[in-house]
């Protein structure tokens, strides 16, 4: 058995020590040094196995040692005194102050900011993905879209050996690698890119997950073949393929399925795009309302936020795949990816809306069936180059198409409040085809000065985007307070293309050894064209009311000035923008202009106090404004969905946003135990919202934007993990309170909208022996909605069971039992759902196993959702996929090369 020993020659200072093999003497790199005192210090040996510790004050230290094939090795020493130069690892002899322990390594732990799962400690069901393993980890929660939460922050992206796994969307990693290839999740705030570089913390930050694999696991092929077939014609198939070999990482991805597992985001194209908003607010309204058809994604007009899925809904067949490719040398680190995701989804919809105006209320319903195809395709590449040791230059080009083809078919109807009397009821028919097509790179030079921390950074971003689309609409009306008919019979096309330019020069100087000055510089320039057509189709007549050719071109330039100080325990920064926001608008066949001339005073202030390494206090408040984009501003209608015409009114202001959030969190010393606590408060000035018009007689709505006052949210939560004995059990609870308040207007007078929230979860996983585990979630959630005079309560409610079995001759049993209920909504939408799914794993082998799925057996599966907005409340219904059954085969693929003597 090999064994460890260190030889401590004579103490030194903690000076560059490095970790070699007793009998060659060659160091070995990627070795794990863990040094624990006052403040833990993780490090990995690089390359020439050297590794370097300083600014330790004096007192005892614990030195930890670990490489693949040798048990874990502590020890201890102090300062002053010290480390030998060399620690050599030997597979004989032993010395007498050792202590080896084997597998002693703690189901979570904190290193520095960075919290990190043992990953073995948690057990997860056969063939599981990594998605399955974080559901078992506390802190981190799994919702039904796929979307992740870590210590309540979403997490934004997911890394794998700390580089990009296909891009930015963290899906695929979660929902295809295999959860046995990794042996640690890290979970920390990944600083912005300039951040990092000139070390100034501008609070900036994005929850990340670092997917850290097995040793064994970086140098090998790995990957699994599965197929499966069930009744109803149901199947599930694909294949992921990964060779891994040092800093070299390749992965081929292929699967498909018409059981709705989706293993990627949506609307890739749509979330890149909304990131510029000069390409977003540009848009007309119509590409808007064929966007939001994309896989159930939601936008916001004028450059709101973009939703993921919700629960899957409707019957919907997937295919997807691509491949990554990253690898580091000397001087180039690469990145690459192309992914290429296909679905065609068909759903059945029913929509209850109640609207709660000013001086009236209506009821609105709705029901229909729907079809969606999607294409897309992405391409994006990272080369990061190391020119010297003083610059370094960051290219980044980027590829996105998209086709898209809808047809739906619904009816529709109003009544009064009481759903005694009908005001109008109507058919509409419509067909839609549209392609989006982007490319942008991004060109980032960083430059270090002799002086330390002076630093200077150049960035140049060329982006390009167009749409073609094109659509049918047949719509028939009817109105019973004013006897008459309406017939609609319109074709429509239009092209929109968009480019933009933007640039940014940033420059630090250290002022002291705890001050420095950051001053940026940035400037953005986008022009874009639109050309619709809106005709009859019959008679071919162009409607002038809805058909316009335009072009605008808005410019953007922001000057920041940023103080930041360091200081033992305190983190601070404090600084001022000032940005400029100019838009031009002409048409050239309705000959009106437009013309928009902003500016702001943005201020944004970050702090950070550790009170120790396990535990610190951050604020963190910042500003921003948002111009209005043209198709809020033009003055002209949109008439694509029914019963309603929208308009743009061009008095509108910039509107602007304060954003102030304070968090708290703490874990033990033993690390086992942790808590965190937030609070928030968002302010919109000039928020821009819909003001409605409705036709009381006719029960038809004219929308425009216009801006108001008044709307905020405040928020606060809280969660907290601990262990529950000495087998890897934990318990978690978390709980969140929110109170919103919007403000829209119909008719002209104001309606005032407001919302209190509660939303507890819980959860709890055991481990009784190596053969039983199991895992208990639940949440709940309590809305009070107020609308003027109207009150509206409602809950829902969560749970899951997951019980898991290992039985003799090699075989996995798993039940899961969900639970789901709601009160409080519209009449028809109460409901409570009960699924059923049991799953039983045979191993075949070392490499092949046998699956059998049961799904929803009790077949019972509903989608029931409500949602809140301007003066209204609205419940929708659709169609889930139900029971069934299928019968699968996996085979691991497994080879790794032993490594030569």
């Amino acid at each position: 058995m090999k064994q460890l020993f260190i030889c401590l020659l004579f103490s030194l200072p903690l000076q560059a020590q490095v970790v070699a093999d007793s009998t060659s003497r060659k160091p070995l790199s990627g070795a794990s040094v863990l040094i624990t005192g006052t403040k833990d210090t993780s490090i990995i040996t690089g390359n020439d196995g050297h590794f370097r510790v300083t600014g330790l004050p004096q007192g005892d230290y614990g030195i930890t040692l670990s490489y693949l094939g040798y048990p874990t090795h502590r020890t201890r020493f102090s300062i002053p005194g010290g480390l030998p130069d060399t620690l050599f690892l030997s597979a004989r002899g032993r010395d007498l102050k050792e202590v080896v322990v084997i597998n002693d390594a703690p189901a979570i732990s904190m290193k520095g900011d960075t919290i990190e799962y043992n990953a073995d400690k948690f057990k997860t069901k056969e063939n599981a993905v990594v998605e399955d393993l974080l559901q078992k980890l506390p802190g981190i929660r799994v919702d039904r879209d796929g979307s992740i939460k870590a210590q309540g922050h979403a997490v934004q992206q997911v890394l794998v050996d700390g580089k990009e796994f296909f891009g930015n969307d963290p899906t695929v990693a979660t929902k295809n690698l295999p959860a046995d290839m990794i042996s640690k999740v890290q979970v920390l705030d990944k600083q912005s890119e300039m951040a990092e570089f000139t070390g100034i913390a501008d609070g900036n930050k994005k929850k990340v997950i670092n997917l850290v694999t097995k040793k064994d696991r970086k140098r090998g092929l790995f990957g699994n073949v599965s197929g499966s077939l069930g009744n109803n014609d149901r199947y599930e198939a694909g294949t992921n393929i990964n060779s891994f070999s040092g800093e070299r990482q390749l992965s081929l991805l292929a699967k498909t399925n018409n059981v709705n597992r989706s293993g990627f985001t949506g609307g890739e194209l749509l979330q890149m795009m909304m990131k510029d908003p000069g390409m977003a607010d540009n848009l007309p309204p119509f590409v808007y309302a064929e966007l939001m058809k994309m896989k159930g994604v939601k936008v916001s007009v004028g450059g709101g936020d973009v939703s993921s899925l919700l629960r899957p809904a409707g019957y919907t067949d997937i295919r997807y795949g691509g491949f990554n490719f990253n690898n580091d040398w000397d001087k180039l680190k690469w990145r690459s990816s192309y992914f290429h995701n296909g679905s065609d989804s068909r759903n059945t919809f029913a929509r209850d809306r109640q609207n709660f105006l000013a001086d009236t209320s209506y009821i609105y319903q709705q029901e229909g069936t729907t079809r969606n195809r999607n294409e897309e395709h992405r391409l994006e590449m990272s080369a990061e180059i190391t020119l010297n040791d003083k610059n370094t230059l960051n290219i980044t080009p980027r590829l996105n198409s998209g086709s898209y083809t809808n047809s739906q078919s619904e009816q529709y109807r109003s009544f009064s409040i009481d759903r005694k009397t009908l005001l109008n009821e109507g058919t509409q028919a419509t067909s839609s085809a549209s392609t989006n097509d982007h490319a942008g790179a991004n060109i980032l030079l960083m430059h270090r000065f002799a002086k330390k921390g002076r630093t200077m950074a150049i960035s140049l971003s060329p982006d390009y985007y167009r749409n073609r689309f094109s659509s049918l609409n047949h719509t028939r009306s009817r109105y019973y307070n004013i006897p008459r008919t309406e017939e609609l019979d319109q074709e429509t096309n239009s092209t929109s293309t968009s480019g933009s330019f933007s640039g940014s020069i940033n420059y630090t100087e250290p002022l002291s050894k705890i001050l420095s000055l950051q001053l940026t510089e940035e400037a953005y320039y986008n022009t874009s064209a639109t050309d619709k057509i809106v005709k009859d189709i019959h008679t071919k007549v162009i409607d002038e009311r809805f058909s316009d050719n335009y072009s605008t071109a808005s410019f953007r330039n922001r000057a920041d000035v940023l103080l930041s100080a360091r200081y033992k325990k305190l983190e601070f920064s404090a600084g001022t923008a000032f940005e400029q926001h100019k838009l031009d608008g002409l048409s050239s066949r309705k000959g009106y202009e437009v013309e928009k001339d902003f500016t702001a005073l943005l201020p944004h202030l970050y702090l950070q106090y550790r009170f120790s390494n396990l535990r610190k206090l951050e604020l963190n408040y910042n500003t921003s404004a948002s111009m209005p984009g043209m198709e809020q501003l033009q003055p002209l209608e949109d008439n694509s969905v029914a019963m309603v015409t929208r308009k743009g009114n061009p008095d509108l202001q910039q509107s602007s946003d304060h954003r102030v959030s304070l968090s708290f969190s703490n874990s033990s010393k033993d690390q086992q135990r942790s808590q965190y606590l937030r609070m928030q408060y968002n302010l919109g000035r000039q928020k821009i919202v819909n003001q409605v018009r409705f036709d009381a007689t006719t029960g038809r709505q004219l929308i425009s934007p216009i801006n108001v006052n008044g709307n905020y949210d405040a928020g606060m939560d809280a969660g907290f993990s601990f262990p529950a004995g000495q087998s890897g059990s934990y318990i978690n609870f978390g709980a969140g309170v929110f109170y919103t308040k919007n403000t829209g207007y119909t008719n002209g007078q104001p309606n005032y909208a407001t919302n209190w929230a509660f939303r507890p979860e819980a959860g709890y996983s055991a481990y009784f022996g190596k053969n039983i585990s199991l895992q208990l979630k639940g949440n709940a959630g309590y809305n009070n909605r107020r609308f003027d005079q109207r009150k509206e309560q409602s809950w829902s409610f969560n749970y899951n069971i997951s019980p898991m079995f290992t039985l003799p001759a090699s075989m996995v049993l798993e039940l899961e039992w969900d639970g789901y209920a709601n009160t409080g909504l519209a009449a028809g939408y109460n409901t409570s759902v009960y699924l059923l799914h049991v799953s039983l794993t045979k191993q075949l082998g070392k490499n092949f196993s046998l699956r059998l799925d049961g799904r929803d057996l009790l077949n019972q599966n509903k989608s029931i959702q409500r949602t809140s907005g301007n003066g209204y409340l609205e419940d929708v219904r659709n169609n889930m996929l139900g029971r069934y059954g299928m019968l699968g085969i996996i085979y691991k693929l497994k080879f790794f090369p032993k490594p030569k003597a």
